[in-house]
C-alpha cells in the first residue's frame, strides 16, 4: 500500500492516482476523508463497500468552484449562487436538487447532492487537477472516524490505494450544512460557518 505526505510536490502523483479511478485517504478541510472521482460510479461504489456504508446514504462532493456544480446538470438559481459565492471556499456544505438519474450513484434516490468547496489550498490544487471528488469519513460505518494514517492502514490495508498523510494543527469543527431554498436557506447542521439570513 502506498503512502505519501500531503505536500505541493506530491499533488501531481495524488491527482494521477485519483484520476485512475482509485480510492485515496485524503485530508479534507475538516478531517481525513475517503475520496474518489465523483463521476466514477465504480470507484464511488467501492467506497460504500469498503466502509460497509448503507447504500441509501449519499456522500458529499468536493468541488474547486461553484462552476463545477454545473456538470451535474444542476441549475443554480441566482440567489443560491449569491449565497455560495459569499462564503465559499469554506467549511460550508450546500445541498442542491439533482434529479438526473445519471448521478443516482451520488444522490442515491434522494434527488439532492451536498457540495462543499474546501478552504484548504493543497486540496484545492488536487481538485483543480481531478475535478469533483466524493468524500466521507475514514471509518467502518457506525464506528468512530479514523484520523491517523497508521490506524487507517491497519483497518483497511490494500483496500485503499493511496494513503495521504497530513498533520492537522487544530481540531476542526464539522462543516455547516444548509439546503438552499427559494426563501434563502434551511439550516441542517450548525458547524464552523455561521450564515446570516
Amino acid at each position: 500500500m502506498q503512502s505519501l505526505d500531503f505536500t505541493t510536490q506530491n499533488i501531481k502523483t495524488i491527482s494521477n492516482v485519483l484520476n485512475e479511478g482509485k480510492i485515496t485517504m485524503l485530508p479534507a478541510d475538516t478531517v481525513f476523508g475517503l475520496s474518489a472521482l465523483a463521476t466514477n460510479k465504480q470507484a464511488v461504489e467501492k467506497i460504500y463497500a469498503i466502509k460497509k456504508r448503507p447504500t441509501h446514504k449519499p456522500l458529499i462532493v468536493l468541488v474547486s468552484s461553484v462552476e463545477e456544480i454545473n456538470q451535474f446538470n444542476i441549475e443554480i438559481k441566482p440567489q443560491e449562487k449569491d449565497i455560495i459565492n459569499k462564503y465559499w471556499p469554506a467549511p460550508l456544505t450546500v445541498v442542491l436538487e439533482c434529479v438526473d438519474s445519471k448521478y443516482s450513484h451520488l444522490h442515491r434516490g434522494h434527488n439532492t447532492i451536498a457540495f462543499r468547496s474546501p478552504k484548504f489550498e493543497l486540496l484545492q490544487q488536487v481538485l483543480i487537477k481531478t475535478g469533483p471528488l466524493v468524500s466521507t469519513t475514514v471509518n467502518i460505518s457506525g464506528e468512530d472516524p479514523i484520523n491517523n494514517i497508521h490506524l487507517a492502514q491497519q483497518t483497511f490495508g490494500n483496500q485503499i490505494d493511496l494513503y495521504v498523510n497530513y498533520e492537522y494543527k487544530t481540531i476542526n469543527k464539522p462543516s455547516t450544512v444548509v439546503k438552499l431554498t427559494n426563501q434563502g436557506f434551511e439550516l441542517l447542521r450548525q458547524g464552523e460557518v455561521i450564515l446570516n439570513h
